[in-house]
């Protein structure tokens, strides 16, 4: 399995009339394959991160929707500093394989209290200027180290989270030297599924997971249900939500879901109608192998959007 992002400069227009996207939103992609291939040049990288969530699944399972950054989980600590390090040291191969200058821009290091008052994660995020060979005025300022113009279309955002439960992956070769580790398809649907969950107890709003989950379904990929059922209940007290089809089904998941979700059908090649997508994906909760409910009462953790 290989992604279907351009690998080269010359696929780039090509990708785009294909897609039907804009030739700006191609050009990222082909950043965002560039940057797998620089960590797939890194022993240590490739060996600790993993892509996960709507990166890999529109990367390499089901490419369906734009999406600017990578998310990956970090399976050992390190620090911002070694990470930069590493990373910068393959900046030059890439460079002369793929005709693409990087620069790190901005990077930090962080914790976040998530559950609120549970175990803090902690977080290391970035923003990595990149510049496409002949495109002269942003390669020269990069070589110079200055900064890019604050333009989206310059930069690729990266997250890396520690500590995270990630329950299965798979190698994937990319034309680097190392294979990188993707989640496969099932901890992903088992993410997106906590996700869900969670948005109630951190008082947020997810669009795009009741979309992804019915792209999967309704694409008849071939998913094995228990193991989405096993990864949910694994992850789940990782973040202190319940993993109960009752909680799946409280009216506040559908509502903070909804939010925003009818803009996600400017940017997806697949856009199914939210009442449509959501009773999928209650289908496939349905089909869990988890609890119908906790043997106590349900309550606490769920608040009104606001």
């Amino acid at each position: 399995m290989i992604t279907t992002y351009p690998k080269k400069i010359s696929e780039i227009d090509p990708y785009a009339r294909k897609e039907g996207i804009d030739q700006s939103v191609a050009r990222q992609r082909f950043a965002q394959y560039a940057l797998l291939m620089a960590f797939s040049y890194s022993r240590e990288l490739s060996a600790a991160l993993v892509l996960k969530g709507g990166n890999a699944l529109n990367a390499f399972w089901t490419p369906n929707r734009s999406t600017k950054d990578l998310d990956f989980s970090m399976q050992k600590a390190m620090s911002i500093n070694d990470f930069e390090a590493r990373l910068n040291g393959t900046f030059r191969r890439v460079q002369d394989d793929l005709g693409i200058r990087f620069r790190i821009q901005t990077g930090t290091q962080s914790n976040d209290d998530n559950p609120p008052g549970g175990p803090a994660f902690q977080f290391i995020q970035m923003r990595v200027a990149f510049a496409l060979s002949g495109e002269y005025g942003l390669e020269s300022r990069l070589e110079a180290g200055l900064d890019l113009p604050n333009d989206p279309a310059n930069f690729v955002p990266i997250e890396i989270a520690f500590g995270e439960c990630v329950c299965e992956t798979i190698p994937i070769a990319i034309e680097g030297q190392f294979s990188l580790r993707v989640c496969t398809l099932e901890d992903i649907m088992a993410e997106k599924l906590r996700s869900l969950l969670q948005q109630v107890t951190r008082r947020t709003t997810r669009k795009q997971d009741v979309l992804d989950l019915a792209v999967i379904l309704q694409s008849r990929m071939a998913f094995d249900v228990q193991k989405v059922s096993e990864f949910l209940r694994m992850k789940a007290p990782v973040r202190n939500v319940r993993a109960t089809k009752s909680a799946l089904k409280h009216p506040d998941v559908k509502e903070r879901a909804k939010v925003g979700y009818d803009s996600l059908k400017q940017m997806a090649k697949m856009f199914i109608p939210f009442e449509e997508a959501f009773a999928m994906v209650m289908g496939l909760v349905d089909s869990l192998s988890i609890p119908d409910q906790e043997p106590q009462a349900v309550g606490g953790n769920y608040a009104p959007i606001a």
